[in-house]
């Protein structure tokens, strides 16, 4: 009966039945609910005091509940049979894979939703724990997705540190602990369970727990490669994460924050914004004496100058981030400078200049086994020979990039790299070189940003016209 009201009311119940029949769901659900054991009749009211979701995992429930994997696992499947919560699939074409390596015992690999006709009746029940619990339960799930988004990131970028992944918090359910076997899983898990990392970052900040809230973006932050979401992490960053990390106290993490959202403004075209922004946490890292700070904020505005073309402007903040970033001792933050300044070399088109600062920036990303950074660095270096004349070795270096980015998983850059080939290829006049290159970069884009498919498949529409115009491609 259970089933039935859920399935009837999927959508919107209230406009499907009326009051009275409404009353008779209740009624119904209520029934079911009492005939439940302990442990399912707990678990029901969990889902009901979480915020809504797409989906929920067992070990995200148990976490949330502090029950057993094993209780938790057998209260949802009893739950199931009584239509009180469904099981979710993911969708056909998503790039999902069982990502919960460690947790396979108990059926953890089922997502499972509680239906739109059901979920006032568990919002119902959820208000019996009373405040005090419910607040316990949604600490216990943020604190248990901080944790395994720390340790997923620390293993899909090791190169790319965030404040959070040193300060992780152990989840109060021990046996509900995800773990991964290799990068690929664990970045699989960040990209299947952003949109629920966002929600807990939001609930953490709903209810002042500043040091949880920013947390988890800063663990989000490796994902700024590859998902074309700029408009949410500018919000999620100024409006969340930097705020957050200002009311614990943590000013230097708020000003990292403040500059990973302007980078996703910078992309938005949004200049003026992004000027703003970082202005004022030069003023506040210089006041500070921060360093670090001071030089990320001279690098993003260099950044703008060489969007908007004001390219010596450019090179004059990049040198002063990059003494700034020797004189500490940053050896990837001084090599990612290099790599700023030798592309606004190239753009000049001195060469030779280019060539030494990204072969420099190259070996010594390299040896910090920095695999993203070191794949832009030998891309840009690709662009340098081609700009030579040297195409074969042009074409080589940029073909062993993409394979490095897709290696370490910067799917949006293995892209770019085999678009610009395509490029190469066609300024040399190979046509059918580059339609295959664009081909490749458009299988690539097709799968990640839809808008980047649409303008290659534009570019190879207009390759076989007289005046064909080459890919423009975006360079940050």
């Amino acid at each position: 009966m259970a089933r039935t009201a859920s399935r009837r009311c999927r959508a919107d119940p209230r406009e499907i039945v009326s009051n009275a029949a409404w009353e008779c769901v209740m009624t119904v659900l209520d029934h079911v609910y009492q005939q439940l054991s302990a442990d399912a009749r707990r678990v029901y009211q969990v889902l009901g005091a979480l915020p809504s979701l797409p989906s929920v995992g067992v070990a995200e429930v148990a976490a949330a509940a502090t029950m057993p994997l094993a209780a938790t696992s057998e209260a949802l499947q009893d739950l199931a049979r009584c239509g009180l919560v469904e099981r979710h699939e993911p969708d056909a074409d998503s790039d999902h894979v069982d990502t919960e390596d460690g947790c396979d015992g108990h059926g953890t690999r089922e997502r499972f939703r509680v239906p739109a006709g059901v979920l006032e009746h568990a919002i119902g029940q959820a208000e019996s724990l009373g405040e005090r619990d419910r607040a316990s339960v949604l600490r216990c799930w943020v604190n248990h997705l901080l944790s395994t988004a720390s340790r997923a990131g620390a293993l899909a970028a090791p190169d790319h540190h965030s404040p959070g992944h040193d300060q992780a918090l152990q989840p109060d359910a021990p046996d509900a602990l995800v773990s991964f076997s290799e990068p690929g899983r664990a970045w699989v898990w960040l990209e299947d369970h952003f949109p629920i990392l966002v929600a807990a970052a939001r609930t953490a900040h709903w209810n002042s727990w500043w040091d949880l809230a920013w947390r988890i973006v800063a663990c989000l932050s490796p994902l700024e490669r590859r998902l074309e979401r700029d408009e949410l992490w500018g919000k999620l960053c100024l409006d969340v994460a930097a705020q957050a990390a200002r009311s614990a106290g943590d000013q230097q993490v708020a000003r990292l924050m403040v500059i990973s959202g302007t980078d996703a403004l910078r992309r938005l075209g949004r200049y003026d914004d992004v000027r703003v922004h970082l202005y004022r946490v030069l003023y506040q890292a210089r006041t500070d004496k921060d360093r670090a700070g001071e030089a990320a904020a001279l690098q993003g505005l260099g950044d703008v100058a060489r969007v908007t073309g004001l390219v010596g402007e450019a090179e004059a903040l990049h040198r002063k981030a990059l003494a700034l970033r020797e004189e500490a001792g940053e050896e990837v933050a001084a090599a990612i400078s290099r790599i700023r300044l030798g592309e606004l070399a190239r753009l000049r088109s001195e060469t030779p200049a280019a060539h030494d600062l990204l072969t420099g920036a190259r070996t010594e990303l390299v040896a910090a086994n920095s695999p993203h950074e070191a794949a832009r660095a030998l891309a840009f270096l690709a662009r340098t020979h081609h700009q030579a004349g040297e195409h074969d070795q042009a074409q080589a270096l940029l073909r062993h990039a993409a394979g490095e980015f897709a290696g370490c998983g910067s799917v949006l850059w293995q892209a770019r790299a085999l678009e610009w080939s395509g490029e190469f290829d066609q300024e040399y006049g190979d046509h059918d070189a580059a339609r295959a290159s664009y081909r490749e970069a458009l299988a690539v884009y097709d799968r990640r940003s839809p808008l980047e498919a649409v303008r290659i498949i534009r570019v190879l529409r207009e390759l076989d016209r007289p005046t064909a115009p080459g890919a423009q491609v975006a360079e940050s």
